[in-house]
């Protein structure tokens, strides 16, 4: 009998964030957590776009089943590094990777980054991942206590990731006997970075139901505080039912499916279970076709939506919106045969000249000539600059002589009372700024200590210079000393509160011994 996965997964936003970066997958032979990095334009648009092109693995048969991922991995950081060549305000963007693969009776596994990875086995929990930061470097190396790292202020930083790098990605890879029984956690980095491993292993031992087991620790991170993403998959390992491997075999790409693609393109988001064949999309037949400027390659998002469409899996985080609407397409290894930023937008690319024109903000014929210091406007000279021609103006090789450079500049010349009132707005600007940004604080609540106690505090747990941010709403009768360590050195840092109801669950929490489990 083959093995497949159980699965179940969950992906949110968290408390502070307001955008998921966060991306994940789980089907019956292959899951996949992607934690986004590169800020507002970046994280979402590597993790999806990763976890989407990997996708297709989520089959069985591969030729060469031992490299299958890894590889696949690497084809998926090509692109990335694509996409940034193609948009510059993608630069910096990176994703970390954390996957398995069933191959028969084994478990392909390839991670990078800080998400993690656990495995329950005939009752031993592990940490099968190992996280590729800066403070677990000094860890390694016995130069920082473990303890210490988990509040260590440079604990995010990452040494190994996807994406904007100078560096060809190391990959851990890594292959395990599989066994029937066994169970397996993946997640981003917001779930461990609030619940401690006694509490995920606890609730990995907790249900026969993979979604209560998400739900519980998703919610574990919110009641948390959850200052980052949160993304969970669980998988139960199980034998296979006959009838249902064979709308999971690999079929390379057909006539047929090429011309189909666009009717499936048109169901995006109806993730039907119907087909009994996959169409999984052979790269090798993408080989030439070459959109026009500005429009989706007809195996792009078609194919990601007909791939999804006929699996069992559950989609999460920034992928789900990313396949819904197509943005972001199964890509042909023949990359730079096509544009990258255009298939994951759908915009076109193109050009943009500036003409003469648009650099002065008007016509050379509507600009009044120069004149020299005691000149009048009636003793204007004899000769005005020449004025340009259609194609000149689109020329971009076209040179300005003398007369246009001064007139470029007579144009752009700054008005002697602009400086001024700019920086007066500016400092208005500032000053209401500064006086919306202290009213915002003094809504927000999170829970600290305040002489040994822990104490409810209004406003945020930082200090512009020797003016604080925060004051005390309410102490409490509990003893920051009483507290176990994981829960004092959270109370310490300060712990994020959503309301001031919040702010009393977790100290109620904290109080009845629970909060050392989160």
């Amino acid at each position: 009998m083959s093995l497949v996965f159980r699965f179940a997964a969950r992906s949110d936003a968290g408390v502070v964030r307001s955008k998921n970066d966060d991306s994940g997958y789980a089907g019956r032979y292959f899951a996949v957590v992607a934690d986004g990095m590169g800020g507002h334009a970046g994280g979402d648009v590597a993790s999806a776009s990763t976890v989407l092109d990997l996708a297709h693995l989520d089959t069985r048969g591969f030729a060469e089943p031992d490299t299958v991922l890894p590889d696949e991995i690497q084809t998926a950081n090509a692109f990335l590094n694509k996409l940034v060549k193609t948009n510059p305000k993608l630069a910096g963007m990176g994703t970390t990777i954390t996957a398995c693969l069933i191959t028969g009776d084994k478990l392909q596994f390839a991670h990078i980054g800080d998400s993690r990875a656990y495995r329950l086995k005939k009752r031993r929990f592990r940490q099968v991942s190992h996280d590729h930061t800066f403070v677990q470097r000094l860890v390694d190396e016995g130069r920082l206590d473990p303890e210490a790292a988990e509040y260590h202020p440079h604990k995010n930083v990452l040494m190994r990731v996807l994406g904007d790098v100078d560096a060809s990605p190391e990959l851990d890879i890594t292959s395990f006997p599989l066994e029937a029984g066994e169970r397996w956690l993946l997640c981003s980095d917001g779930l461990n970075a609030v619940v401690s491993d006694r509490l995920i292993e606890q609730k990995m031992r907790s249900s026969d139901s993979l979604e209560k087991i998400v739900d519980d620790l998703v919610d574990l991170t919110l009641e948390g505080g959850a200052p980052d993403n949160v993304t969970v998959v669980a998988l139960d390992v199980v034998q296979a039912e006959e009838e249902h491997l064979a709308s999971s075999d690999a079929v390379p790409l057909s006539e047929q499916a090429v011309a189909s693609a666009g009717r499936f393109g048109d169901e995006a988001g109806q993730h039907t279970m119907e087909l009994d064949v996959i169409p999984v999309v052979n790269r090798d037949a993408l080989e030439g076709l070459s959109p026009k400027e500005g429009e989706l390659s007809p195996l792009s998002a078609a194919m990601v939506e007909r791939t999804l469409g006929v699996r069992p899996h559950t989609l999460v985080g920034a992928a789900v919106a990313a396949a819904e609407t197509g943005t972001i397409p199964v890509v042909p290894r023949n990359v730079d045969e096509h544009p990258m930023a255009a298939l994951l937008t759908g915009q076109p690319l193109k050009p943009v000249r500036h003409t003469y024109s648009e650099m002065l903000g008007d016509t050379p014929a509507d600009r009044p000539p120069e004149h020299s210091p005691g000149q009048t406007e009636s003793a204007a000279p004899e000769q005005e600059p020449a004025q340009r021609t259609a194609e000149e103006e689109e020329d971009p090789e076209y040179v300005l002589d003398d007369d246009e450079l001064a007139a470029v500049r007579a144009a752009r010349r700054p008005r002697r009372w602009f400086l001024p009132t700019f920086v007066a707005l500016l400092v208005v600007l500032i000053g209401i700024v500064t006086f919306l940004g202290y009213v915002w604080t003094q809504t927000q609540y999170f829970v600290g200590e305040d002489d040994g106690q822990v104490a409810i505090f209004t406003g945020v747990s930082q200090s512009l210079g020797p003016i604080s941010l925060a004051e005390v709403d309410e102490h409490t009768d509990i003893s920051v000393e009483d507290l176990p360590r994981y829960d004092r050195n959270r109370v310490e840092s300060g712990i994020f509160a959503e309301n001031r109801g919040h702010a009393e669950q977790i100290v109620d929490n904290l109080e009845q011994g629970i909060g050392g489990e989160q």
